[in-house]
């Protein structure tokens, strides 16, 4: 049975709950308020383009301003910071401005998608690389060809490179393999390798007791062999001479060939080696040893050859047979306000690749059966000034007294209502930051010369300790000095303040200037700074080689830039470069073609503002593209 509460108790119980509770809600209030008192007022900060999380204290000690808002800080950045974009370099991408980004050496891009874009296409595999106990981050071909091992992650380069600080890589010395540094390697006259399993590939394939390597004829000294007969090994090539090279790269390269990668063959026998079936193949030659004068050979830029007796085939290592392509004629359309200049100057006989006639032809073709140009106002420049076939004419030798008569008929009869096209290939000279190796030895001068007037600008500054070179002939290598490029002519050298200079005073209504050859995009500054309605277009970045096609007929890019504007291939297969669907395509739209296609290691290049600075990556970007966007070759 239930009994009910005593009423005074019950009041009681009441009343000290209702106490409780009063004294609880205080309690919060005060605690509500104490934290509100103490609370730090957070938000976010604007400074120097960059937002982040903040007090206004913080923001104001750093030099910056306060937002509550993330929107609204970012909003007073873009509007301070117009040009703050993402920069790519070494596969890497980081929020920049233009300016720094150059200064690093990148390639600067307004948005992340198209800097990280980049980034990928011409850093697919970037990872990190062990070389003589330093890691740096590299793709596998880069740190191969520095004589390292590449590694997917930091971690693991680092923990190779303290596991074994002095084993590097492995060295092929007189069919013996054994391990050693790139530098001791080279020092002892070896061949190095990343990898024992390379190393002992090629080491297989030495030249044995009796046969000489290449080298061993274009160093110091070979002049003891001019009159023996000797026994050599390398890869055959005829473009446009027989000649053996180490490495195929050094024809594909679009820069003068190093003297001691190379020897060139002469004779009847030399003559009877097809290159359909032996192009790129090793051989094994025998034959005697000439000085140039000796064997009765002139302009062919070299000092020895070798008089072929027989010939031995070791092994197919590449297909390498080039051939002058044949183009079909049609109807001319003439238009007499458009001029044309087609230049490729190819150094000398033995290094004016068959490419080269294939390019001029290919793109005079396109311009006259095309885009409405008249023969008779393109000027062709050529090697010696003899054509290879009747299909194009060839008005001047490739010289630069020749070029700079044209381009003063350009200042006598252009006028402001008139349309120039310029178009260059063959070789091109500068300095090639990365390296390129051949065969253990490393190359960075590759032609150009030192900058003396210093009119390159610092993005192109080279820290001579860096590559331990004294490139400006001061007796130390503790400067940063630059450098100049050049396009390479019939004998000679156009450098970029010369080429610069050839342009001045011409009247024109647009202009559009594509260049093919190595370094080409250091010719940009030069060319285009301060000058405006000029759309430039370079294969190749400032400090690195451009390349052939690997079947050698053309040129990478100049190849599918006139694909574009030609709107089919030689064969006749139809290109559409045309992005936008307007029936015609522009100098962007040839760009854009031509890069997406360019499987080669080169970085197109693009300018059409008037600043003289270049960009890649697809167009229109960073403030580029715009006039190229409405420039037509044809009408």
């Amino acid at each position: 049975m239930l009994r009910t509460l005593n009423p005074r108790i019950f009041l009681f119980i009441t009343m000290l709950a209702v106490f409780l509770l009063s004294f609880n809600g205080v309690t919060a209030a005060r605690v509500e308020t104490k934290t509100h008192e103490f609370q730090v007022e957070r938000g976010w900060c604007c400074h120097e383009g960059k937002v982040f999380p903040s007090t206004p204290e913080e923001c104001r000690e750093r030099g910056g301003q306060f937002f509550p808002t993330r929107e609204e800080a970012e909003e007073h950045c873009r509007e301070k910071h117009p040009e703050r974009g993402w920069c790519c370099h070494e596969g890497k991408v980081f929020p920049s401005t233009p300016e720094e980004c150059r200064e690093r050496g990148g390639q600067f891009f307004p948005t992340r998608e198209e800097a990280e874009e980049h980034c990928r296409e011409k850093h697919p595999e970037r990872g990190w690389c062990c070389h003589e106990g330093k890691v740096f981050p590299a793709a596998p071909e880069e740190c191969r060809e520095r004589g390292g091992q590449f590694f997917p992650t930091r971690e693991e380069a680092e923990e190779h490179c303290r596991e074994k600080p002095h084993e590097h890589g492995w060295c092929c010395l007189n069919r013996e393999v054994f391990p050693a540094s790139a530098r001791e390697c080279e020092e002892r006259g070896g061949r190095f390798f990343a990898t024992r399993e390379e190393a002992e590939e090629h080491c297989s394939g030495e030249p044995g007791p009796g046969i000489l390597k290449i080298s061993d004829l274009k160093r110091p000294g070979w002049e003891k062999y001019v009159g023996k007969t000797v026994t050599i090994e390398g890869i055959f090539v005829r473009d446009p001479l027989p000649m053996l090279v180490t490495d195929i790269k050094i024809v594909l390269a679009n820069m003068p060939m190093p003297k001691d990668q190379y020897i060139l063959l002469t004779g009847n026998q030399a003559k009877e080696i097809d290159p359909k079936q032996y192009g790129g193949a090793k051989l094994r030659i025998t034959g005697e040893v000439n000085a140039v004068d000796d064997a009765n050979v002139k302009n062919i830029g070299d000092y020895v050859v070798i008089t072929v007796f027989t010939f031995e085939f070791i092994e197919r290592i590449y297909k390498y047979h080039p051939e002058r392509i044949s183009f079909k004629r049609m109807p001319e359309f003439r238009d007499p306000r458009r001029y044309a200049i087609l230049f490729s100057g190819g150094i000398d006989k033995s290094s004016n690749r068959i490419r080269y006639w294939n390019d001029l032809k290919f793109m005079y073709s396109a311009l006259i059966n095309k885009n409405g140009f008249s023969k008779n106002n393109i000027a062709v420049l050529y090697a010696d000034g003899k054509g290879l076939d009747n299909q194009m004419p060839v008005h001047y030798s490739a010289t630069q007294t020749n070029l700079e008569a044209v381009f003063n008929l350009l200042r006598e009869d252009a006028t402001g209502k008139d349309f120039i096209f310029i178009f260059t290939t063959n070789h091109g000279g500068g300095f090639c930051n990365a390296g390129l190796l051949y065969l253990g030895t490393m190359y960075y001068k590759l032609g150009g010369r030192f900058d003396a007037n210093a009119d390159e600008g610092a993005a192109d500054n080279i820290v001579e300790k860096k590559y331990n070179m004294d490139l400006n002939n001061d007796g130390d290598k503790n400067d940063q000095v630059s450098w100049d490029e050049e396009l390479c002519s019939w004998g000679g050298s156009i450098f970029d303040d010369d080429l610069g200079n050839m342009f001045a005073n011409i009247k024109f209504k647009k202009m559009v200037i594509v260049m093919e050859q190595c370094f080409s995009g250091g010719l940009i500054r030069e060319i285009g700074q301060n000058r405006n309605n000029m759309v430039i277009i370079s294969a190749a970045a400032e400090s690195e080689p451009s390349y052939s096609m690997n079947s050698g007929n053309y040129d990478e890019f100049s190849y599918y830039f006139t694909c574009a504007i030609n709107g089919a291939d030689p064969n006749g297969k139809t290109v559409n470069a045309d992005a936008n669907n307007d029936k015609k395509v522009s100098m962007v739209e040839a760009f854009n073609y031509a890069r997406s296609k360019d499987t080669q290691s080169e970085t197109p290049q693009y300018e059409d503002s008037g600043d003289g600075i270049s960009h890649s990556g697809k167009m229109p970007a960073s403030g580029e593209g715009t006039l190229g966007s409405k420039t037509f070759l044809k009408k």
